[in-house]
């Protein structure tokens, strides 16, 4: 896909080519000694949108090139961010253990440098949910909401707040977009700091990243970009698939690998080949999302990628088609009216 460079401008294009080169592992130290301070600050700006500042910084520590005193600080402040994730991480999960609660983290772990705005866990039941609440609330959790399908707690490390949402369903606008069973089918166990933690596996992973860029962020991310690279490599493209279908989620999946590979093209002049070919074949016959995707992403190249409000409306019309009472109830016709007036732009592609 030929990207229209001329539609972004020139400060755009030096950030987004930065950003690439950055991300292919070209000579950081050069790279870094040729960025201006203000480029360095702008790289931070967008490195944070994206949600992939420890990447950034990581690149930039390893680079061992003299830095900036406040690039220093804003790296030290991200690396104890992603400290304080692993403690608190471990902490959820013995908790759970000890209460003889099966916990999944979802979103969370991730195989790249990352420390999210939240931690983000699940229960497999509706009792289990509730007394996991219970359980960090008397150790200390102070409650900032809670509903039936989820709550936000916080806690302290080192005198700073954290953020962890419990969920019992996964959903958004008060409907829930990812059937939960299909977590538990083969969840996977991985190695946070000498603990074991359990993660949903690579399959339902991957789609689940793709309905939640859909229907929760609206967008997709570096981060997400970064996420689904690493997946694609592990993945059985057929399970990826049957997880695809039993879900409903087929627009929203392929609308989520097209937006990842227009990114690829854009950063490393080359699609993620193996989703691009998946994504082709989920949408044949059913929409033209795939070419939807990447007309609006040569009219306006950018990061984070922002679905047009033809396409989500889609993807909400793929996934509750057989549901019309959940499509048409008043939490998602207000969504829905809150995502049509942010992205009345002339989006329709």
């Amino acid at each position: 896909m030929r990207l229209n460079r001329g539609n972004i401008n020139e400060t755009t294009a030096r950030q987004l080519a930065l950003l690439g080169n950055l991300m292919k592992s070209f000579d950081s130290a050069q790279l870094v000694e040729n960025c201006s301070e203000t480029d360095l600050f702008q790289l931070l700006r967008l490195s944070a949108t994206n949600k992939i500042p420890l990447v950034f910084c990581e690149k930039l520590t390893n680079s061992r090139a003299a830095l900036p005193s406040s690039v220093k600080d804003f790296c030290g402040a991200q690396v104890q961010r992603q400290e304080a994730h692993a403690v608190i991480s471990q902490q959820l999960s013995q908790l759970a253990s000890r209460a003889h609660l099966d916990l999944l983290f979802i979103k969370t772990i991730r195989p790249y440098a990352y420390a999210g705005s939240d931690i983000d866990v699940i229960l497999s039941s509706n009792s289990e949910f509730t007394r996991f609440i219970e359980v960090l609330g008397a150790c200390g959790y102070c409650i900032l909401e809670k509903g039936n399908r989820e709550a936000t707690l916080e806690t302290e490390l080192k005198g700073a707040p954290y953020l962890v949402d419990v969920h019992n369903d996964i959903s958004a606008a008060g409907m829930v977009y990812f059937d939960k069973r299909l977590l538990w089918e083969e969840k996977v166990k991985v190695d946070v700091r000498g603990h074991d933690v359990y993660i949903p596996s690579p399959e339902a992973e991957l789609v689940l990243l793709a309905a939640h860029t859909v229907f929760k962020e609206l967008q997709v991310t570096l981060a997400d970009f970064l996420h689904a690279e690493h997946l694609v490599k592990q993945v059985d493209l057929e399970k990826v698939s049957d997880i695809v279908h039993k879900q409903d989620l087929a627009v929203a999946f392929s609308a989520f690998a097209s937006a990842a590979n227009a990114m690829s093209v854009l950063l490393y002049d080359a699609p993620l080949e193996s989703l691009r070919l998946h994504s082709a074949t989920l949408s044949s016959g059913r929409t033209r999302i795939d070419g939807m995707v990447r007309r609006n992403f040569k009219r306006q190249p950018s990061v984070p990628y922002h679905y047009s409000s033809m396409i989500i409306a889609i993807a909400y019309l793929d996934k509750f088609r057989h549901d019309p009472k959940e499509l048409l109830s008043a939490t998602v016709s207000r969504h829905a009216l809150t995502v049509f007036s942010r992205r009345f732009h002339g989006d329709g592609g």
